[in-house]
């Protein structure tokens, strides 16, 4: 699919002099990238940036840093549609694990969200 519209991210203020690296998520791991690789973590709303930056726990609120961007013809894989999920070889169990980010803090091992961000990516 190709979006073009508004999206946010919420950060932590040390990377707002490099909004775009991706090298924080490539620090720690995240939910669709293990440690290493550089990942935004992109959202249509500013409610959802924050509960993505929080991992989803409110009352773990930090200072965070609110970019928003303007995205023009990003094509992008659809995880709502069933056909999209199949032909990347992708189950609804692997968008709703847990994911890197407890894998890497547990021993690095990939499953689920993990290798989902992975097959998402393509090859290269």
């Amino acid at each position: 699919m190709i979006f073009s519209g508004f999206a946010c991210r919420a950060h932590d203020p040390k990377w707002a002099h490099t909004p775009l690296s991706g090298e924080g998520a490539a620090i720690h791991g995240g939910r669709f990238n293990p440690v290493g690789v550089p990942a935004l973590y992109l959202a249509t709303s500013l409610e959802g940036a924050v509960l993505e930056a929080s991992h989803g726990f409110a009352y773990r609120f930090e200072p965070l840093t609110i970019c928003t961007y303007r995205i023009t013809g990003l094509d992008l894989a659809d995880l709502t549609d069933a056909a999209t999920l199949a032909a990347a070889g992708i189950t609804l169990d692997d968008l709703t694990s847990p994911g890197c980010l407890s894998d890497t803090k547990a021993g690095g091992q990939d499953h689920g969200s993990c290798m989902t961000g992975s097959r998402g990516h393509g090859p290269g």
